[in-house]
């Protein structure tokens, strides 16, 4: 009898193994599409916060140029950019 169970038990291991790469694989896939979705959130930030730091620039702007953010258009897309991006990818 003991003859008998041998390959039924050889069997469920390999059944077993192949369910493990299985879920190696499924957690490989959804790891993959996480990264790409914070990556695409960030990608968005970043665009909506230099609209929105430029937009700062143009309509608050400083004409005196007392003030180093809102007087330099670059600075300010660029500020609004970093904290658009931040925003994102603590999202």
């Amino acid at each position: 009898m003991a003859g008998q169970d041998a390959p039924h038990e050889e069997r469920d291991v390999r059944e077993d193994a192949s369910l493990a790469a299985g879920d190696a694989q499924g957690r490989e896939r959804r790891r993959r599409a996480s990264r790409r979705r914070q990556a695409v959130r960030i990608a968005i930030g970043l665009l909506v916060g230099a609209a929105l730091g430029y937009g700062y620039y143009r309509l608050v702007g400083c004409a005196s140029g007392a003030c180093p953010l809102a007087s330099n258009p670059w600075l300010a897309t660029l500020y609004g950019a970093m904290l658009g991006a931040a925003v994102g990818a603590a999202a």
